[in-house]
């Protein structure tokens, strides 16, 4: 997956920036990928989960990445059971280690850490 065309715009840090203002400040997901790195984020049926996709378009050039840090804002009035990681690229889930952030505030997120994306993952936060 690669294109000789993709290219982030000279000013992609002021329209990261005009956005981040936009939602006052209230992101519902921020990261420290890379900008080759594309995250989608949803909410399972029944909100029993976020589900967190995260593609790696630059495989070709960057077939590994580690230590992603992800934050979320949490639906309101929930918290997370656990988390964990799915991917084709490897057999299995793999729990992730979560720290929840601001827990009895009103804007409560948590943190994680994805340990490797090669090309695809799915991350599940399951929320109670």
């Amino acid at each position: 997956m690669t294109s000789k065309y993709w290219k982030a715009p000279k000013n992609s840090a002021e329209l990261i920036d005009a956005v981040s203002w936009a939602a006052g400040g209230n992101l519902s997901i921020e990261s420290s990928a890379n900008s080759r790195t594309v995250l989608a984020l949803t909410t399972a049926k029944g909100e029993e989960a976020l589900l967190l996709h995260l593609i790696n378009y630059d495989a070709a050039k960057t077939p590994l990445l580690t230590g992603i840090d992800v934050r979320l804002r949490l639906p309101e009035g929930r918290a997370v059971d656990r988390v964990e990681v799915l991917s084709p690229d490897r057999a299995g889930s793999q729990p992730i280690p979560h720290k929840p952030l601001n827990p009895t505030g009103t804007e409560r997120r948590v943190q994680f850490t994805v340990p490797r994306l090669e090309v695809y993952n799915l991350v599940v936060v399951h929320l109670n």
